[in-house]
């Protein structure tokens, strides 16, 4: 890896740490204000979340593409999913 590809994982680790932090805080704080977010739907709101502990399981294997292609894929598809489901 050189140091432009070292700069670029970097920035891309902080982009996956941020969404895991919001992906959890978000419907832990919609469970204690029902009016937010409806209890029955936290599973729903926490799979974002899942997807970021995928892409740094997948980052820590050294699957650098797989990882991108899953953070850019899957993480847009269960977004959409929620905000259909609401």
């Amino acid at each position: 890896m050189n140091a432009v590809e070292k700069a670029s994982s970097a920035f891309f680790n902080h982009l996956i740490s941020s969404s895991l932090f919001t992906g959890i805080l978000v419907p832990v704080i919609g469970l204690f204000q029902a009016d937010i977010i409806s209890p029955h739907r936290v599973d729903n709101n926490l799979l974002p979340a899942l997807v970021s502990v995928l892409v740094i399981i997948l980052n820590n294997y050294q699957k650098y593409e797989l990882a991108l292609v899953t953070y850019f894929v899957l993480f847009p598809f269960f977004i959409c999913i929620n905000y259909i489901m609401e």
